[in-house]
C-alpha cells in the first residue's frame, strides 16, 4: 500500500469526530420528531388515541410532503450553505415538536407533520450529505457514514430507554413528551457543534465547481445503474414499515405492554444501527463495494418476516418476534451507510450528490404514502385478525423479493462497468470527484 493510501485510511482525526457527531445529532433529532409515528407506532397509537387509518394517514402526509421535498433538497444544497440549512431544520423540527408535546388532535397533527415535511426534509435532505462528504477523503466514506449512523444509534437508544423507563413508571403521554423533549436537546447540541466547531465551513455550499441545473437530474438518473439503486433503496424502506406493524401485533397476540414494545423497538432500532452500520462501513471499505452488505440485508429483512409468519403466535413465543424485529432493524442498520456508498458506485460526480441524494431518498419515500394507508385497510377490513395480519406479512415477503432483483441487475451492471473502466485505464475515484 502506498504512502497516500495509507494516509488516506488513517484514523478518522477528532475533528472529524466532531463533526459526525454534530450531523448525527441533527439526523437524530429532527428525523426523530419527523418519523416518530413510524418509529414508535403502537406508542403513538396509545397516546394519541389514534386508529391505524388515523395514524397511517398522518405517516401518508409527511411521506407525501417529504417526497417533494427531497426532489427539491437536492438542488437546495447544491445553491445555499448547507450550515444554514441544518441550523434552519434543527431550529423548525424543535418548534413543531413541542407543538406535538401539546397533544393535538388527528386534524392539527396532520397539520404539524405536513409542516416537519418541509422543514424535517427539505433543508437537511441534501445538507447533511454534503457535510458528511466533506468531512474525510474517499476512501474514508464508508467508515464516515458507518461511524456516523453508529453515533445516531448511540444518541437514539439512550433518548429511547430514558422514555421507556418514564412510559413504565408514568404514562405514555409523559414518555412521550420527554423523548421530544430529549430530539430537542439534540437538535440544539448539533447547532453548536456545527457553528463552533466547523467555523471555516459555515458558508461553504460544496464544491466550488458545484452548479445546479435542471440538465443536472436526467443526468443522474439516466443510467440502469442508478435507476436499479434507486429501487433497491425503495424495497429497504419497507423494513421500517414492516416493524411499524409488528408493534400492535406484539401488543395484541402477544400481550407485550407498550412500555416494553418501546424498549425492544429503541433497542432494535438504534442498538442494531449501533453495531451493524460500523461493520457495513468497514465491509465496504475493505471489499470496494457496498452491493454485499445490502444483498446481506435483504436476506435479514426477508428470513426475519419468514419467521414471523411460520412461529405460532402467543406470549409463549414473544422471544420469536424479539429476534424478527432485530433482523429487520438490523438489515436496515446496514443497508443505510451501504446504499448511501452505492451512489459513488454508481458513478455519480461528487458535484452531483445533493441532488442525487434528494432523488434517491424521495423514492426511497414513496411507499411510505401509501403503504401504511394500504396496510390499516388490510388489518381493518380484516378486523384485525391473525389471518389479516399474515397476509400483510406475505405482501411485504413479495415485495421484498421483487426489489431484491434489482439489486442483482446493479451487481452484473456493476461488474461489467468495472471491467470496462480496466480496459481503458479510467480510474473511477477520479472520475466521481
Amino acid at each position: 500500500m502506498s504512502s497516500t493510501n495509507e494516509k488516506a485510511m488513517a484514523k478518522l482525526s477528532p475533528k472529524q469526530w466532531l463533526l459526525i457527531v454534530g450531523v448525527a445529532c441533527s439526523f437524530a433529532g429532527t428525523v426523530g420528531i419527523g418519523y416518530f409515528f413510524t418509529y414508535y407506532y403502537q406508542l403513538g397509537l396509545e397516546a394519541f388515541g389514534f386508529n391505524d387509518s388515523q395514524l397511517g394517514a398522518i405517516i401518508s402526509a409527511f411521506s407525501s410532503c417529504a417526497v417533494v421535498c427531497y426532489l427539491l433538497g437536492g438542488p437546495l444544497a447544491d445553491k445555499v450553505p448547507s450550515h444554514l440549512l441544518i441550523h434552519a431544520s434543527n431550529l423548525g423540527c424543535s418548534i413543531l415538536g413541542i407543538a406535538v408535546c401539546t397533544i393535538p388532535g388527528f386534524s392539527a397533527m396532520r397539520m404539524i407533520y405536513l409542516a416537519l415535511g418541509v422543514v424535517g426534509v427539505l433543508f437537511t435532505s441534501g445538507s447533511w450529505m454534503k457535510v458528511l462528504v466533506r468531512i474525510g477523503t474517499r476512501e474514508q466514506e464508508g467508515r464516515v457514514f458507518g461511524y456516523y449512523y453508529m453515533l445516531i444509534g448511540i444518541v437514539s437508544i439512550s433518548t429511547g430507554l430514558i422514555s421507556s423507563a418514564i412510559i413504565a413508571a408514568t404514562s405514555s403521554v409523559t414518555g412521550l413528551r420527554a423523548m421530544m423533549a430529549l430530539y430537542i436537546v439534540m437538535c440544539v447540541i448539533s447547532s453548536l457543534i456545527l457553528h463552533f466547531g466547523d467555523k471555516e465551513n459555515r458558508g461553504t455550499i460544496g464544491d466550488k465547481a458545484s452548479t445546479f441545473s435542471l440538465k443536472m437530474i436526467p443526468k443522474v438518473i439516466k443510467s440502469p445503474m442508478m435507476i436499479c439503486l434507486l429501487i433497491t433503496g425503495m424495497g429497504l424502506t419497507m423494513c421500517t414499515e414492516a416493524t411499524s406493524y409488528i408493534q400492535p401485533l406484539m401488543n395484541t397476540y402477544f400481550l407485550v405492554p407498550t412500555a416494553v414494545i418501546a424498549f425492544i423497538i429503541t433497542f432494535a432500532n438504534q442498538g442494531m444501527r449501533v453495531v451493524c452500520a460500523p461493520l457495513a462501513g468497514r465491509i465496504t471499505d475493505k471489499l470496494h463495494t457496498a452491493t454485499i452488505p445490502v444483498q446481506v440485508a435483504y436476506l435479514f429483512f426477508i428470513g426475519g418476516l419468514l419467521l414471523l409468519f411460520f412461529v405460532p403466535w402467543g406470549p409463549s413465543t414473544a422471544f420469536a418476534v424479539v429476534i424478527v424485529i432485530l433482523l429487520l432493524r438490523g438489515a436496515f442498520g446496514i443497508a443505510q451507510p451501504a446504499r448511501n456508498s452505492m451512489i459513488s458506485e454508481s458513478r455519480i460526480p461528487r458535484v452531483a450528490r445533493g441532488t442525487a441524494v434528494g432523488i434517491f431518498s424521495a423514492v426511497m419515500t414513496i411507499p411510505d404514502t401509501f403503504m401504511y394507508i394500504l396496510g390499516a385497510n388490510i388489518l381493518e377490513k380484516g378486523g384485525n385478525t391473525v389471518g389479516a395480519y399474515k397476509n400483510l406479512i406475505l405482501m411485504f415477503i413479495g415485495a421484498a423479493l421483487a426489489f431484491n432483483v434489482f439489486l442483482w441487475i446493479f451487481m452484473v451492471l456493476l461488474k461489467k462497468q468495472k471491467a470496462k473502466e480496466a480496459d481503458e485505464g479510467v480510474d473511477p475515484a477520479l472520475e466521481v470527484m
